[in-house]
């Protein structure tokens, strides 16, 4: 079977211009091919879930076991707002007085512990505790628990420091009350708060693509859709993103020196993310919308992570009334590098280890079925396309029309004419799994669509395009809405 894709633009259009792409950041050094998977349903794959496909992957140098991918890419990820489900802020708050008194006590070390562990469950439960302001109180007497209890032990003094100039970052010009906490809190933090003068600040810029979005950094709220803040201690912040309805998404960023760090939320993808110990994957909540936007948010993460252009997606569907794995390599620009399926029936290492080696390199294996065969990864520059093939006999060539047709419309309620141009990219492909190859005869197609025209509003009715199954050096394009049409002609080239 051939497949060609021809670029038809309308001869009635004079001029179009054509935004060149944005190049992607540069690779980091000997970057790790992240996977992640995909499923259907409400909640990310469990541990098993391909797990032999995994554990190939993994030793073909991907970063697919969920350990490696954090590990690579660190606060980039992002995590729901709420991990550890079991976790109730009564019992965060419990487990911090208990860690104080514990130190008040002279218990140093199991102090330390207990308030160590208190405040990681603080940082990684975020959607837990910021509605309810008063549960900062807890993690600054958390703060100052841990760096008294540091002070407290031998070396412990730079640890103690390092965890009162993190108190000062988060809270700000909150001091620590010596009438609450005593003069050796109040003494060490006067100390960090000299240290910080001699440091250079940085800036830190959140941007979210939804209005409903709120953003929080390090457990105190800073805007809606946006959070812009200056002269930051530098160190880690912690930014916690919250829509109503959903637990909410966590990301650590890094503030440096005299630098600007800045993170983009692209809330559509990353509330469809989903992180745990066990697994990292895609959710969606129907087949449909998987087929649909897979393709989109892999080529958005594995932009924004920069290092490998590339992402692979595995993820476990239906194929012949059986159960099957398919595995998708993507490129950083959403198109295909290569995608292959294998059927489970029973033992089937042996096709997960063969899908395995057909992701790393494209080499064809018995047992994998190939959805799509591009070449193979390409670190330093996006894949060209491949040279149209001459058409065999009985198969099509389907081509994908990008027309700018002339649009005259009637609208406004007076009569008014207005005039616009409409462009329209069609594609005619198969899905994988279709039985019929058959060529498919030159006509008119027709497509429900909306148009904006200049000067007015016109809802189309249906727009007739050409599909023609061989190449021709021209062809006919007319369009026609409820309040006008319009009759050009389009070129190959």
């Amino acid at each position: 079977m051939s497949w060609s894709r021809n670029l038809v633009v309308s001869a009635a259009v004079a001029a179009f211009a054509m935004s060149p792409s944005v190049a992607s950041a540069a690779p980091d050094a000997s970057p790790r091919i992240i996977v992640v998977q995909s499923v259907v349903g409400t909640r990310a794959p469990s541990a098993t879930t391909n797990a032999v496909l995994l554990d190939d992957l993994e030793g073909h140098g991907f970063a697919a076991h969920p350990e490696t991918v954090v590990r690579q890419l660190g606060g980039r990820i992002p995590r729901p707002g709420v991990v550890d489900e079991n976790l109730t802020p009564a019992s965060i708050a419990q487990a911090v007085d208990d860690g104080y008194d514990l130190f008040t006590h002279g218990k140093f070390t199991t102090a330390e512990a207990m308030l160590r562990g208190s405040l990681d469950q603080i940082h990684r439960n975020p959607g837990l505790l910021v509605i309810d302001t008063t549960n900062s109180n807890m993690m600054f007497k958390a703060l100052v628990g841990l760096a008294l209890s540091e002070a407290h032990q031998a070396n412990g003094a730079t640890r103690s420091a390092d965890t009162m100039i993190e108190l000062i970052r988060t809270f700000g010009t909150q001091p620590v009350s010596r009438a609450e906490y005593g003069p050796e809190a109040e003494q060490l933090y006067r100390n960090a708060s000299k240290q910080i003068q001699s440091l250079k600040s940085g800036g830190l810029y959140v941007r979210v693509k939804s209005d409903k979005a709120v953003v929080f950094v390090d457990g105190q709220i800073r805007g809606m859709g946006k959070a812009a803040l200056a002269n930051l201690v530098p160190g880690t912040y912690r930014v916690f993103v919250q829509v109503p309805g959903t637990v909410g998404r966590q990301y650590e960023v890094e503030v440096k020196a005299n630098e600007d760090s800045k993170l983009d939320v692209a809330w559509d993808v990353d509330s469809s993310f989903w992180v745990s110990d066990a697994s990292i994957g895609l959710v969606f909540a129907t087949e449909a919308e998987r087929g649909s936007k897979e393709g989109a948010f892999a080529s958005s993460l594995a932009r924004r992570w920069g290092g490998a252009q590339e992402l692979a997606v595995i993820g476990v569907t239906q194929l012949q009334g059986k159960p099957a794995t398919i595995g998708t390599l993507y490129f950083a620009n959403g198109e295909v590098a290569r995608s292959g399926v294998v059927i489970l029936e029973g033992n089937d290492t042996r096709k997960l280890e063969s899908l395995a080696q057909f992701l790393t390199d494209g080499t064809k294996q018995d047992g994998v079925n190939i959805v799509s065969s591009g070449s193979g990864p390409k670190r330093s520059n996006p894949p060209a396309q491949p040279a149209p093939e001459s058409p065999q006999h009985g198969a099509p060539n389907n081509d994908s029309i990008l027309s700018l047709i002339p649009v005259v419309t009637f609208g406004g309620g007076v009569g008014a004419i207005g005039m616009g141009v409409y462009a329209m990219l069609l594609t005619n492909g198969r899905k994988f799994g279709d039985a019929a190859d058959a060529p498919q005869k030159n006509g008119y197609r027709n497509l429900g669509i909306g148009l904006i025209a200049g000067g007015s509003v016109a809802v189309a009715g249906t727009l007739y395009y050409w599909h023609r199954t061989s190449r021709q050096s021209s062809t006919p394009m007319l369009s026609i809405t409820r309040d006008g049409a319009s009759v050009g002609w389009a070129t190959s080239f």
